[in-house]
């Protein structure tokens, strides 16, 4: 998939059914849990057929972030809009023991590859929450905007919106 001579040791790999037991631990924890305002009782049944349907909508992409071949994290698209060439990012460094060394940065800069350069993104938004500061400082870096709280499904949680447009 997508790889960046710069940061030659992460890459992107297709997000497999492989990649769901892994996930499943990384979002076990409460304060990952917390930082990426993920909502909802989590069981290992409601986790593997929400990968499943995710999987299978085309409004989506999930890609497996891996640094020296060992999955690290997830990322992706969703709310793909083709036609109006807008979507919604989406990262997480899962494994605790990598964070901090570069690697969400790396796997951003190659999935804004994707979303510009294979899925014709020229609108892609971020929802943060506040208190995630570095994911805040990785967004700007990125070029990403602040332009509000969440709207959808992040109304209520004060996540911030974050827009990067071509």
């Amino acid at each position: 998939m997508a790889t960046n001579p710069l940061t030659h040791h992460v890459r992107l790999a297709p997000f497999t059914t492989q990649c769901v037991e892994r996930t499943f631990e990384w979002v076990s924890h409460p304060a990952l849990r917390r930082a990426f305002m993920m909502r909802g009782e989590l069981t290992r049944a409601g986790h593997e057929s929400y990968f499943a349907r995710v999987l299978a909508d085309p409004a989506q992409r999930v890609y497996a972030v891996l640094c020296d071949d060992s999955h690290v994290g997830n990322c992706g698209f969703k709310h793909l809009d083709p036609v109006a060439g807008e979507g919604e990012l989406w990262i997480y460094i899962g494994a605790s023991e990598t964070r901090g060394r570069g690697i969400g940065t790396a796997a951003t800069r190659l999935l804004l590859e994707v979303g510009n350069d294979v899925l014709g993104l020229r609108k892609i938004r971020v929802h943060v929450a506040p208190d995630n500061e570095s994911a805040v400082r990785l967004y700007r870096r990125a070029g990403f905007v602040e332009i509000g709280t969440g709207a959808d499904e992040w109304e209520g949680r004060g996540a911030i919106r974050m827009v990067l447009e071509k």
